[in-house]
């Protein structure tokens, strides 16, 4: 075990992944979707399971395995006594082998109890009774707000020690989205799913509140010491409300890692330009990591969403997004076809 008494400076990448460890032991990690190995003296590659947790270190003359129960316990390779900084363990995070908690961001993880040991800054009690229409999801995380990913461990993993949000379209509420849906979309970002709620009425003013309300929910439980990628996806004019947050968190100096618009009428809602980066007739850089426009041409409700009146039909793909064709089954099913992109 390392010696307490002695200092080490960690130095973190933009989005809080641990790049190099300085003092005692001097380390530097490799990453890409995931870690992928460690440079330095004794450089070694990293074999991941699904949740993202170690399982393997290979190379510099090691040959290791790692292996965690459910919910995180160490059961092989539980004490750092190598001679070479490995601070990874059960979904990636980072391993304090003096407390044996995991570093989860946000709040610390202890493993034996599968709990974090401070409150989810955003399922306060009160949260689901804001809503009228609460999810399970709510219901779940604010049942225990020191439970980890709904106590669903194998499906789950919580990088941040916080939650995805999905926001509903026009005349809808949190309900549009399926259990399904919820899960594979937590599936794809390993995080727990939140849906809040907001007027859905057909009018710029509700999606502006809407953004706000959502913006304030993600700046008041956001921790600037120790920034944490956010996830927003949006259905119909939820889509635009997303974009409506991503600039909102762009004045707060708070980018979004991914933004997911899905069926979303292309009008007057774009993303904020902040910068050019590269020589002149560089691509402008918006507040978004990376923005994915699901659409389909079956959509009958996309192209009329907004005022058409006034502009006519609505877009279906954004300018610098990565925008996905789907094919329906019925191109003649114009509402289905709006509505299955979300079950």
């Amino acid at each position: 075990m390392p010696d307490p008494t002695q200092e080490m400076r960690y130095i973190l990448g933009p989005y809080n992944n641990l790049l190099a460890t300085e003092g005692a032991q001097n380390q530097s990690f490799v990453w890409g979707n995931e870690l992928l190995m460690a440079e330095g003296e004794k450089p070694f590659c990293y074999l991941n399971d699904h949740l993202g947790s170690p399982v393997r270190l290979i190379g510099g003359g090691q040959d290791e395995a790692l292996a965690f129960d459910e919910f995180g316990v160490p059961l092989v390779g539980a004490q750092n006594t190598r001679s070479f900084s490995q601070p990874f363990g059960f979904t990636g995070y980072q391993t304090d082998d003096v407390s044996g908690l995991y570093f989860a961001q946000a709040r610390y993880y202890e493993p034996h109890t599968s709990r974090m040991i401070a409150e989810d800054s955003y399922w306060k009690f009160r949260n689901p009774h804001n809503s009228p229409a609460p999810d399970i999801n709510a219901i779940t995380q604010s049942a225990n707000v020191y439970a980890y990913c709904m106590n669903n461990s194998l499906r789950f993993i919580d990088p941040s020690g916080l939650d995805v949000w999905l926001i509903h379209g026009t005349f809808s509420d949190s309900s549009t989205w399926t259990d399904d849906f919820k899960t594979d979309v937590g599936g794809i970002f390993n995080q727990p799913v939140h849906t809040p709620d907001w007027s859905g009425k057909n009018s710029n003013g509700a999606r502006q509140n809407a953004a706000q309300d959502i913006a304030n929910s993600i700046i008041n439980q956001y921790d600037r010491n120790n920034p944490t990628p956010i996830h927003l996806a949006g259905h119909s004019h939820g889509g635009n409300v997303a974009i409506l947050v991503s600039n909102l968190l762009e004045k707060e100096g708070i980018r979004v890692d991914t933004l997911v618009t899905i069926g979303t009428p292309v009008r007057e809602y774009q993303l904020n330009y902040i910068t050019t980066i590269g020589p002149p007739g560089s691509s402008p850089l918006t507040n978004v990591k990376q923005h994915i426009n699901v659409y389909n041409r079956g959509d009958g409700v996309q192209v009329i969403g907004g005022s058409i009146w006034k502009g006519g039909e609505a877009g279906r793909t954004f300018l610098d997004a990565i925008n996905v064709e789907v094919i329906p089954e019925k191109m003649y099913k114009r509402i289905y076809n709006h509505s299955f992109m979300y079950a």
